[in-house]
């Protein structure tokens, strides 16, 4: 599904990857409600590339931090990595 995703306090950096890149990230097998989750810990560069190998030729659409107040619009199929800058 779409998403709208809101920060009210704090800050959050998104690491966004476009759709075609899902090959990259190991998604759960697609007989499983996770499909659309990837088996990778986090999708950031700090990744085990011995364990995931594929995952290095993935290329970030986008890279912000997103402060409190302000709303984005993921569109279904995004991948994305969130993870706390500043603690609410």
């Amino acid at each position: 599904m779409d998403n709208l995703f809101c920060q009210i306090k704090g800050e959050k950096r998104f690491r966004m990857y476009a759709p075609h890149m899902g090959r990259f990230f190991y998604p759960f097998s697609f007989e499983t409600k996770y499909a659309h989750v990837s088996q990778i810990p986090e999708l950031d560069p700090s990744v085990d590339l011995q364990k995931f190998p594929l995952f290095e030729q993935a290329q970030i659409a986008c890279d912000f931090v997103l402060e409190g107040g302000e709303c984005i619009y993921i569109p279904k199929g995004w991948w994305h990595h969130v993870q706390h800058e500043t603690m609410a």
